[in-house]
């Protein structure tokens, strides 16, 4: 930059600025890569799928159209993802009780899930599901064809007897349960260990839903800390 026709900085400034950029960005950089990795490296992985709400089908044009193919007989369709209580609504106050006992937690939906090592990279990995015909919802069995099917194939050790959690949530107890049973598959094939569960059925009221949630971080609290 030049001012009425001389330069307004010689030589030697020239350098101590440029000497003062390239120290404030070398330590800037590494704050910003330690920033990143804690975001790749959580405590806690919470994966959920949550699916349609209820209300969708009670409300939607979906439901109209089955109304009106049933002659008027039909007056409700069943699912186990409520509007107000659902998978997604548990993952996330299940991650605030968890943040409050200061714990990194990353909520993601199971389709967020781009590669393995976010898996591999959490300290403790929760999945959440509604029960679809007595199995996990489409979008888990997906993770687990994509993700899970690499971790067994491309790691050694697989997930090294880390534990996975799990919650369900259903109409019915069998339903959640035999959801938990498809994933406590998925994760023993991938040398995990599996546990603990919490299962959440659709009559639970608010109040029960919060105990269950509290008493579900309680347990896993201890499990973070260990691994």
């Amino acid at each position: 930059m030049r001012v009425f026709g001389k330069s307004r900085f010689n030589g030697k400034q020239i350098l101590i600025v440029l000497s003062f950029l390239l120290t404030t960005m070398s330590f800037s950089v590494p704050v910003i890569q330690a920033e990143e990795e804690q975001a790749k490296s959580p405590d806690v992985l919470l994966i959920y799928s949550s699916g349609t709400p209820l209300d969708y089908y009670s409300n939607g044009p979906l439901f109209e159209k089955i109304r009106q193919r049933s002659h008027g007989e039909v007056d409700v369709v069943t699912t186990a993802t409520p509007f107000k209580e659902n998978c997604k609504t548990i993952a996330r106050e299940l991650a605030s009780v968890l943040r409050n006992k200061r714990f990194v937690v990353r909520v993601a939906k199971a389709a967020d899930i781009k590669h393995r090592n976010e898996i591999l990279h959490a300290r403790l990995v929760i999945i959440g599901t509604p029960s679809r015909f007595g199995n996990v919802s489409w979008e888990l069995k997906k993770l687990f064809d994509e993700q899970f099917s690499q971790i067994g194939a491309l790691e050694k050790r697989g997930f090294a007897k880390r534990r996975i959690a799990a919650f369900a949530m259903a109409e019915i107890l069998p339903s959640a349960n035999a959801a938990l049973k498809a994933i406590k598959s998925a994760v023993t094939d991938c040398q995990g260990r599996f546990g603990p569960t919490m299962t959440f059925l659709i009559k639970h009221s608010k109040k029960e839903v919060r105990q269950r949630i509290n008493q579900f971080a309680n347990e896993l609290e201890p499990l973070v800390k260990h691994n």
